[in-house]
């Protein structure tokens, strides 16, 4: 049996932690929404007797700005990969992104609470800013880990090394981006 190579080995710890956070992060979320689910499938009346919907418009908004993020992340990631000059366009069009996303969500939450949903205001107003605050806090850190690639953008040359951290980086955004989707359209669409 040949040896494993350095890049080899470091690739298969790489995707072994990314796998086992992914998953982690997975069954926090998948928990917080089954709970949603049984509470919505029993309940009599919906929306809540006394509650309004919000208006599609904040959480759209955010849905819009977290794609775009992911797309741009996406054109970075390849930009990187073969050495593009546009890897810094890319690079900054994320972070704005990003922070257009938590700016949005500043909104939203300021809509929720001027239709009369806050944390304090019962089962869904709790489950709505559990699950939005929880991504939020998600969001900051990949915002963080985003951000930390920095160096990685403005290297005339790239590792492979600095090459895996963007791919897992990426899968960590990508999967973040997927949750505030599912949560758009299970919260706010249906």
């Amino acid at each position: 049996m040949a040896r494993l190579t350095e890049e080899k080995t470091l690739e298969i710890q790489s995707s072994i932690t990314m796998t086992i956070l992914l998953v982690s992060f997975s069954m926090l979320f998948g928990t917080l929404l089954l709970g949603y689910m049984i509470y919505r499938a029993r309940a009599t009346q919906w929306p809540p007797m006394g509650v309004e919907i919000p208006s599609l418009f904040a959480p759209s908004l955010s849905t819009l700005f977290i794609v775009l993020s992911s797309i741009s992340y996406f054109l970075m990631e390849s930009s990187i990969k073969s050495l593009n000059k546009n890897k810094k366009f890319y690079f900054w069009t994320t972070e704005v992104f990003i922070f257009a996303f938590a700016i949005s969500q500043l909104n939203l939450w300021n809509q929720l609470g001027l239709v009369g949903i806050k944390s304090d205001s019962g089962i869904l107003g709790s489950m709505i800013y559990g699950f939005t605050w929880i991504h939020a806090g998600h969001i900051f850190i990949g915002f963080l880990l985003v951000s930390s690639l920095y160096r990685v953008v403005y290297s005339p040359e790239v590792s492979f090394k600095n090459i895996l951290k963007v791919k897992n980086y990426g899968l960590i955004w990508h999967f973040l981006g997927a949750v505030w989707l599912l949560l758009y359209l299970l919260l706010f669409v249906f």
